[in-house]
């Protein structure tokens, strides 16, 4: 794993870890960036700090928040830290935002083989995912496929925190940002 790509997996399991201690990654990203921009601007020549900040965005990102929020912060950022226009263009169309209805749920779950051994029926799953969203049940909500030995053959998270819904897909390391209907 290259330096850069071990430096933004850090940065991932240092915002997670502020979401679960009730500390908003949507509000924590935009405090870590400015205070790594007062850093950036009283050294000048350092370009550690900027780079620093790219990193946590990018880190943002691939936790499936979205990019247009803090689209003028993120903006400034990447730009001065090098980063092209076409590549930052490219960023504010990442991690779209999925409406939680059984379709789009199911196309993101994919293949739910029936077994005793799961947590849930896909069919339950998908209700029970809808309900927490539709009610902002505040709490992390864990959803399994398992084979007859008990072992996990996928394994889905929802979180939602007071300003946030995020549903990953564990096993395929990608995240999602759930809105009610």
């Amino acid at each position: 794993m290259k330096k850069d790509n071990l430096e933004i997996e850090i940065k991932k399991i240092l915002l997670t870890g502020l979401q679960k201690l009730d500390y908003p990654v949507t509000k924590a990203i935009d405090d870590i960036l400015h205070s790594l921009l007062v850093l950036h601007n009283g050294k000048l020549q350092e370009n550690m700090y900027i780079l620093s900040a790219a990193q946590y965005i990018l880190a943002y990102l691939q936790l499936g928040f979205g990019y247009l929020e803090h689209k003028e912060l993120f903006d400034f950022v990447l730009l001065e830290a090098d980063f092209p226009s076409t590549f930052i263009t490219k960023l504010q169309t990442h991690n779209p935002t999925i409406i939680a209805n059984k379709y789009q749920l199911r196309s993101i779950i994919g293949k739910w083989p029936a077994s005793s051994y799961n947590s849930h029926t896909i069919t339950d799953a998908i209700s029970d995912i809808i309900s927490h969203v539709e009610n902002n049940d505040i709490g992390t909500y864990q959803y399994y496929t398992a084979g007859k030995d008990g072992t996990r053959t996928a394994l889905y998270q929802l979180t939602i925190s007071s300003n946030n819904v995020l549903f990953q897909d564990v096993f395929k390391n990608r995240f999602y940002q759930l809105r009610k209907k």
